[in-house]
């Protein structure tokens, strides 16, 4: 088996994880910088069977292209593409769990048109409120706002730029934590809880958050499950969040990070994702089979 990590950093721990689990088990692996083929080439991956996308949302457009034109090689990818593009767009992501009776804080994307002089009043939740900026990740281009008035010089500033973010209601009982759920192959594999250091709101821990072992119940468990399936995505961390109305989604990552969710779980991540690669494989090679003894 042969192996394309489509990232554009080869030292980040889940990429060194993949490529050393993939040895040990005689298979070959590489990291593949995406923009290397973002001209339309469709070669930066010959000769792999399969692809692990690893690329951030700041690498969408140009690497939603590439691993486009690998899937209509015939090259098997963990998450399909569209299902990526589909979990970065934010707005079209909450419809999606709108349609499906999947639970959100209330959102709402902000539009030029919206900005008249009492549009803050007519927002279904009032302050304070958090903006995020839509292909954030890890936190980043996510902040906190308990007032209008820098608020609305943000929003100027971002709609000015035409850089695309929503509002969202903040969830305070919450306390600054939230879980995190790793679907795999239609199950959860690991889950942790984590929880923002002193004086921040956001729990990543690229920020600082602690991270702890989390059994996650049924009801976060059906939640994440659900989530996965109707992005369409194979692999994806989940991020709930407590309310007092119940657990809600906060987001669904389609490349998610795994070294903090190793180390607290006990988790063989990078195995298990492997795995989901060799069944697929599998599958395949049993379908040809058939069709070749039929």
């Amino acid at each position: 088996m042969k192996i394309a990590i489509l990232s554009r950093q080869s030292d980040l721990y889940s990429n060194r994880r993949l490529l050393a689990a993939a040895a040990a088990r005689g298979w070959t692996a590489a990291v593949v910088d995406p923009l290397q083929d973002a001209a339309g080439h469709g070669d930066c991956a010959n000769g792999f069977d399969a692809v692990i996308p690893r690329y951030s949302p700041y690498w969408q457009q140009q690497a939603h292209g590439v691993l486009k034109r690998l899937q209509a090689q015939g090259i098997r990818s963990l998450n399909d593409a569209d299902a990526i593009a589909l979990a970065r767009d934010a707005p079209a992501c909450l419809q999606a769990f709108a349609r499906s009776g999947l639970p959100y804080p209330d959102s709402v994307p902000v539009y030029p048109a919206m900005l008249s002089a009492d549009w803050f009043d007519r927002l279904p939740f009032g302050f304070p409120m958090v903006l995020k900026r839509h292909g954030s990740s890890q936190g980043l281009g996510v902040e906190l706002y308990r007032d209008s008035f820098a608020l609305t010089d943000r929003v100027q500033a971002l709609i000015d730029r035409q850089e695309p973010f929503l509002l969202q209601e903040f969830i305070a009982e919450a306390k600054a934590r939230d879980q995190r759920l790793l679907v795999a192959g239609g199950r959860v594999i690991a889950a942790m809880q984590r929880a923002a250091r002193s004086g921040e709101f956001r729990a990543n821990v690229h920020l600082g958050g602690l991270a702890s072992p989390l059994q996650a119940g049924p009801e976060a468990c059906d939640m994440a499950l659900r989530a996965a399936s109707v992005v369409g995505l194979q692999c994806a961390g989940v991020d709930i969040i407590e309310s007092r109305r119940g657990p809600l989604l906060l987001e669904v990552n389609a490349c998610p990070g795994f070294e903090a969710l190793e180390r607290v779980s006990g988790v063989d991540v990078a195995g298990n994702l492997l795995d989901l690669l060799d069944v697929a494989r599998n599958e395949k090679n049993i379908t040809v089979n058939n069709q070749i003894h039929r």
